[in-house]
């Protein structure tokens, strides 16, 4: 799903590079042109509000407390920025360690003078739903601790919906973000994290370029482009059975 991945096959396992196909990550067909402000009213957020997401299983990789951090700076010039997380705790985290992660992410939000800012949606969201949150986004962050990821859904789902998304440099990101199709901050550099923050919600045309070649860029991933190039490929498979 990703041409970094291809080249660790063939680089580091030795596989038949003609054995490989890339197939990207597959992302809903959605229109560009979405109301941010009329999808924000509709979930009962403020419509004149800079929303920031993450969304997907909550477990400790996905580096939440640095968002959470970079907020502590970001309200100081943006005192109505709210940022949502999205999705319920990882089954298997919930399993080992219950949710001491998530009591320890609330307890970062308090400490850090964040209750009015952070929003837990603490649940699974169905399609519809999750794209309306997307939808309603003026931001999309990972702020993930680990470099070597080289695959990403929500990500996939952030750049395929043209969102302006910042995150940190794992493998995946460098990939997708690519040419200017969204922000890279360092590994755990709070500081960096919230100027970046701060610059794309207040700068109306650097945040616009980066969605629209987002956008752009994601129309491969979106389903019917997907699905189509399956068929092509089991075409092409079976030719050789």
């Amino acid at each position: 799903m990703a041409e970094l991945g291809r080249r660790i096959l063939v680089d580091v396992y030795g596989i038949d590079e003609s054995k490989l196909v890339l197939l990207p990550h597959g992302v809903p067909d959605v229109p560009f042109d979405r109301s941010i402000p009329d999808l924000k009213a509709k979930l009962n957020l403020d419509p004149n509000a800079p929303i920031m997401t993450t969304f997907g299983l909550i477990h400790r990789n996905k580096n939440i407390q640095l968002g959470l951090e970079a907020m502590k700076s970001v309200v100081k010039s943006v005192p109505n920025m709210m940022y949502l997380v999205i999705g319920q705790t990882h089954p298997g985290v919930i399993k080992h360690e219950g949710e001491s992660y998530r009591n320890e992410l609330e307890g970062n939000i308090t400490e850090l003078g964040l209750s009015n800012n952070v929003r837990f949606i603490n649940k699974f969201v169905d399609n519809s739903e999750l794209l309306d949150y997307l939808g309603a986004s003026d931001i999309y962050l990972t702020p993930y601790a680990r470099e070597d990821q080289y695959v990403s859904g929500t990500l996939s789902w952030a750049v395929g919906l043209g969102k302006a998304v910042i995150s940190t440099p794992y493998l995946y990101a460098k990939e997708l973000l690519n040419d200017g199709r969204g922000f890279l901050v360092p590994f755990n550099d709070a500081n960096s994290m919230s100027s970046t923050i701060v610059k794309v919600v207040q700068d109306h045309q650097v945040r616009n370029v980066a969605r629209r070649q987002a956008y752009r860029f994601g129309r491969q991933m979106a389903w019917p482009h997907v699905a189509d190039d399956l068929a092509h490929l089991f075409r092409e498979v079976l030719l050789f059975v």
